[in-house]
């Protein structure tokens, strides 16, 4: 393919690093990420374990996004030993069908493994407070970030958040190091995550703050609505969340998996997640946490299904999805 596209979209976009200013987390997630070899001594140090925060800016704290595409910052959670070069204490995990209430899954600390929280290796373990990762989230709390959401560590908490990111020096605490290390910090914060006003489509809570609210519509009411909108075409750039958790399963879902039986609906919310990578036109970025939440309502999943004749739940609990 000897022709190339001089269009912006075309374009490749170093994503490494985020000059000081406002912006809003897009994605975020832990990755185990190995350094490329020094340029001047050839030297390569061992993977180690990282938070990934995909950042877009802004150009005020007003709400102005400015055109640049997202960057992304590593932020050290966990070296790998020194001796083994292998990570021993902490690897990325996952919630079971992104319910942050679950125990999390060990996603390994092979190179490349990814993950929306931190899987403890060796019990008893505590993250280090002088690693990158550590200071980001002190300079939350310092900002009035709710303490009880970083307990839980789960990377979807910080989607959604609008800040003012800087990059400080701070001074040295170890002799061997030879410099001033740096961090990564907030030092305002616009909007918090957890506090935006609910949107359109935004999926009802579950679990113990469903019980807490008052009158929850049924699945089956709103489902048809959102499976129509996907079966009449690709979503538009504004469509819901809910729109959008639809036409995976129409569109990407349904038709990988006709006449397959998955064992139950817990299967069904693990392969509709899967299907949201694989999905096209992708999933924006600011609406994946939302999509998420959608495909995790098993009442939604059941309604959107019976909509659509799209797979049937049979009485011994499997998911049969159509010929």
């Amino acid at each position: 393919m000897p022709r190339v596209s001089s269009a912006p979209e075309d374009a490749f976009h170093f994503k490494g690093g985020f000059a000081d200013g406002w912006g809003k987390i897009v994605n975020a997630k832990s990755l185990v990420f190995q350094f490329p070899p020094d340029k001047e001594s050839g030297r390569q140090g061992p993977p180690g374990l990282f938070a990934c925060l995909e950042i877009q800016r802004y150009n005020d704290g007003e709400g102005n996004k400015s055109a640049e595409q997202p960057s992304e910052v590593l932020l050290s959670i966990q070296s790998a030993n020194k001796e083994s070069g292998e990570l021993n204490l902490c690897h990325p995990g996952r919630f079971v069908d992104g319910n942050p209430e679950s125990e999390p899954e060990d996603m390994t600390g092979d190179l490349g493994a990814e993950g929306d929280t931190l899987f403890a290796v060796q019990d008893g373990f505590q993250l280090n407070d002088k690693t990158k990762w550590m200071s980001f989230t002190a300079s939350l709390q310092e900002k009035g970030f709710k303490p009880a959401i970083l307990k839980r560590t789960w990377f979807n908490d910080l989607v959604g958040l609008y800040a003012y990111f800087k990059t400080e020096t701070r001074k040295k605490f170890r002799d061997d190091q030879t410099s001033d290390p740096t961090v990564f910090v907030v030092t305002e914060i616009k909007e918090f995550p957890y506090e935006k006003p609910a949107g359109k489509g935004k999926p009802a809570p579950k679990g113990k703050a469903a019980d807490k609210t008052a009158a929850k519509p049924a699945p089956s009411a709103t489902a048809p609505v959102a499976v129509a909108a996907a079966a009449a075409g690709a979503p538009s750039d504004d469509s819901s969340a809910e729109e959008i958790a639809a036409a995976i399963l129409s569109k990407t879902l349904a038709p990988a998996k006709k006449g397959v039986v998955l064992a139950d609906i817990k299967r069904l919310k693990i392969e509709a997640l899967m299907a949201i990578s694989k999905h096209k036109p992708a999933v924006p970025a600011e609406l994946k946490k939302a999509v998420q939440e959608q495909l995790s309502d098993a009442d939604w999943l059941e309604a959107t299904g019976a909509a659509e004749s799209l797979f049937e739940i049979l009485e011994n609990g499997q998911v049969k999805f159509g010929d």
